[in-house]
């Protein structure tokens, strides 16, 4: 049910999807877990679709994007209670606390699934529950020149 973070590629090194960095063999990586359940696939879509991310329940969920050519963010989202209405339903810088521009995301608790409608460019990232032990890469199937 569990499968290690890295996997191994023809350069004879391993990328970790978690921790961002390519491991030698000799290496030790992150090491963490996650559930193939959720986990068993990476996600691709084209700007502006509706996105289903399989995802256990949870509070909240952060994401790391890449919102300019090489910097990467954090980001947090608060699902929406009834007693947290003005800081739940949106995306948010979680050093700056800015709202960051996002296509509109839900939690839907039946399909135990984070909606994303009409996907940006700034949404494409690695996906997790808010206690990072649940993650999932959501790719662009656009791949950007060099």
């Amino acid at each position: 049910m569990f499968r290690f973070c890295c996997f191994h590629t023809r350069y004879q090194l391993d990328y970790c999807w978690i921790c961002g960095h390519h491991h030698s063999e000799a290496d030790q990586c992150c090491g963490k877990l996650y559930d193939s359940s959720f986990s068993s696939q990476l996600l691709n879509f084209q700007f502006f679709d509706n996105v289903t991310i399989p995802m256990p329940v949870s509070a909240n969920y952060r994401r790391i994007v890449e919102m300019t050519y090489g910097v990467k963010e954090e980001q947090i989202y608060r699902v929406c209670t009834g007693k947290n209405k003005k800081t739940c339903g949106f995306w948010e810088n979680v050093q700056t606390k800015a709202k960051v521009e996002s296509g509109k995301t839900t939690y839907n608790k039946n399909k135990k699934a984070l909606i994303i409608k009409k996907i940006m460019k700034t949404d494409f990232g690695l996906y997790m529950t808010g206690n990072k032990k649940y993650e999932q890469k959501v790719n662009s199937l656009f791949l950007r020149g060099r």
